[in-house]
């Protein structure tokens, strides 16, 4: 009862992981191949959008948000923070303007000084002497201040360009992303500068005079003095079809929004982090940044990216996600050797054991050459070796079935040595007596005998196996990168900083394969006691 109490929770545990990773593989499908830099080493978090209680809705002035990170300007001047604002210690107050990057806020205090606050290496550029700065701009790690004569002072290096030289001293506004700035002059125009190798550095010539203008990452938006909207950049001209009037327009870094006269918000873009899953509510200001929105009515409506449950990696990818995705490659994978042992070593030990004789040396001797093989040196030079002829899964799956032929000669010799005394006993004799050929003694007579070992041992196998996918994924042999596995995710542990600074990276993989590999071994402990017949007399 004891023992079979003890296979009971080994199943429970290892069901329980493969059922969770099979059942979120398919609520959340990854591609293996999406990075965002923004959102690299990030910790464990869900409160990106948890705005506090003590921003009222009515006293709100601004909201930005960076990656990890939100602040409400107040009508008071006072800054609150919340999400990952480890790097906001101090109480921000008597402030005339805010702006987020993706990990620093700028904020315009009301005597016009300037300060930032950051953790990353992000730096201002030089205040112009005797002017005063009366709006501030920040995206990514740039950073843009506007003066009331009509100057601007961008951050991200010298803009080298003789019209960006002219239109100082004329500018109205200012949109950025970030890899370029866009300047809405007194006249109504729109002058683009920084990267012009895509399809926004092209402002459309019949561009009509410009209110207002937001940028995300591949479009922009326009607002113009009649409040009708001009889009243009990756997703091509007029993406909005808007008959309304236009109130208010914002930007994230991959969405686009239009709030219009009926105050309802319209939004077109990328849907990585639901951003355009507006909420079926009248709004009077919408607030977008980075991957947070905010809408305001008589309360605050939040969507957008609430922070990753298990963190991220080093290439901004959600690791809960790959780690779903990566447990469902390590288990699977396991199998193939299990089975493939398994076949190998029931076919050649019931052979030797049964016939014995010249069939029983002419197998034990090769059993005994495949042995001597030096395991983990072939497995790293068979998968080096067939990197370049091999897809990453033929590959794999070939290192997993040289494993389990090499560990058949183990259990075969196990399975010859139970046949062999077990076919002189007088219930193998009485059935060759009555006529039974030699596959139904095998079947019905035999493979009874070796069921014990044969679950005991394949049970422990699999667990080994898991090991092995991991260690060589580990070292670069395995499953590679960007596919996931246990054992690949453990190789951001070869990094000083991951090790100090992001240790959900490795003690999460880590763990999974530790619950799980003890959860085999617990079914193990477990059938071997069900099979032991002196457990069962005690």
């Amino acid at each position: 009862m004891k023992a079979n109490k003890t296979w009971k929770i080994g199943m429970g545990i290892y069901l329980g992981m493969f059922v969770f990773c099979l059942l979120f593989s398919f609520l959340l499908p990854m591609d293996p191949y999406q990075q965002n830099m923004t959102l690299k080493n990030l910790s464990p978090a869900r409160n990106y959008l948890s705005v506090p209680k003590e921003v009222e809705p009515k006293e709100v002035k601004k909201i930005v948000s960076g990656a990890s990170f939100g602040c409400a300007l107040m009508k008071s001047g006072d800054v609150i923070t919340w999400g990952d604002d480890g790097f906001m210690s101090e109480p921000i107050n008597n402030v005339l303007d805010i702006a987020a990057g993706d990990h620093h806020l700028v904020v315009l205090y009301n005597d016009h000084s300037i300060n930032l606050f950051t953790n990353e290496s992000v730096t201002l550029s030089e205040i112009e002497n005797n002017q005063m700065i009366t709006h501030v701009f920040a995206s990514g790690n740039a950073t843009a201040m506007l003066y009331a004569n009509g100057h601007v002072q961008y951050s991200d290096g010298t803009v080298d360009n003789e019209r960006w030289d002219q239109d100082q001293g004329h500018v109205l506004d200012v949109a950025m992303n970030d890899h370029q700035i866009a300047l809405v002059l007194d006249d109504g125009r729109v002058h683009m500068f920084g990267e012009d190798e895509n399809e926004i550095a092209t402002v459309p010539e019949t561009l009509c005079p410009v209110r207002d203008m937001v940028l995300s990452e591949n479009d922009a938006l326009a607002l113009c003095q009649d409040q009708r909207v001009v889009t243009w950049g990756e997703s091509g001209r007029d993406v909005f079809s808007v008959s309304d009037k236009v109130k208010m327009i914002d930007a994230s870094k991959e969405a686009l929004f239009v709030l219009d006269e009926n105050n309802r918000i319209r939004a077109y873009g990328k849907n990585t982090f639901h951003e355009t899953e507006v909420p079926n509510e009248p709004f009077e200001t919408i607030y977008a940044d980075a991957y947070q929105i905010y809408g305001i009515h008589e309360d605050i409506h939040a969507w957008g990216h609430r922070g990753f449950l298990m963190g991220s990696d080093a290439y901004g990818r959600d690791v809960f996600t790959r780690l779903v995705h990566g447990g469902l490659v390590t288990m699977s994978i396991g199998w193939i050797a299990v089975i493939t042992e398994m076949i190998l070593a029931v076919l050649f030990g019931c052979l030797a054991g049964y016939y014995g004789g010249k069939v029983d040396g002419l197998l034990m001797r090769l059993a005994e050459l495949i042995s001597g093989v030096p395991f983990l040196p072939l497995m790293v030079t068979l998968s080096a070796f067939m990197k370049e002829l091999l897809p990453e899964s033929g590959r794999i799956l070939l290192v997993m079935i040289v494993y389990g032929c090499l560990n058949a000669p183990v259990l075969a010799r196990m399975i010859r040595s139970v046949l062999l005394s077990e076919k002189e006993k007088e219930y193998v004799i009485a059935a060759k007596l009555m006529g039974a050929n030699t596959w139904h003694i095998l079947k019905k007579e035999l493979f009874p005998a070796i069921l014990p070992i044969l679950l005991v041992n394949l049970t422990l196998s699999y667990a080994d196996s898991m090991l092995l996918e991991s260690a060589l994924s580990f070292i670069g042999f395995g499953v590679a990168q960007p596919y996931p596995s246990w054992g690949n995710l453990l190789e951001n542990a070869q990094s000083a900083y991951v090790l100090e600074h992001c240790w959900w990276q490795w003690v999460l993989p880590a763990l999974c394969i530790v619950i799980c590999v003890f959860g085999v071994h617990v079914i193990q402990e477990g059938l071997r006691k069900m099979c032991d017949p002196k457990e069962g007399r005690s």
